[in-house]
C-alpha cells in the first residue's frame, strides 16, 4: 500500500474500506501489509485491531503477522508485550522463524 509508505495510515483504511465495500475479499497478504505498515508507524492499537479483523474475517494469522507485530512492540519498548505475543503465537501453532528469534 502506497499511502502507507508515505506515512498516510487514513488513506489507507478509506482504501481498504472501499475494497471490502465493493466485494473484495482480503487476503493474508493485504492484512499483513496493512499491520506491518501501522506497526513501522507506532499505530500499535491499530495493527492489534487488523489482526483480530482478520481473524473476524476467516483468515489465519502467520508467522509475518506475528513477527510485524512482535517488531512494533520491541521497537516501542514493550519487550513483556511482545514475549506474551510469542507465546500466543506458538500456543496458536505458528513457530517463529530466524527473524522472529531476531527481532526479539
Amino acid at each position: 500500500f502506497w499511502a502507507m509508505s508515505q506515512g498516510n495510515f487514513f488513506e489507507a483504511a478509506v482504501l481498504v474500506n472501499e475494497m471490502v465495500a465493493i466485494g473484495c475479499e482480503l487476503d493474508v497478504v493485504i492484512y499483513n501489509s496493512l499491520i506491518d505498515g501501522l506497526c513501522k508507524m507506532g499505530e500499535l492499537d491499530f495493527a492489534r485491531e487488523m489482526q483480530v479483523l482478520m481473524v473476524e474475517k476467516g483468515v489465519d494469522p502467520d508467522v509475518f503477522t506475528y513477527t510485524s507485530l512482535i517488531q512494533g512492540l520491541c521497537d516501542a519498548g514493550l519487550l513483556d508485550q511482545a514475549m506474551r505475543l510469542m507465546e500466543e503465537m506458538k500456543a496458536k501453532g505458528i513457530a517463529p522463524n530466524s527473524v522472529t528469534y531476531t527481532t526479539l
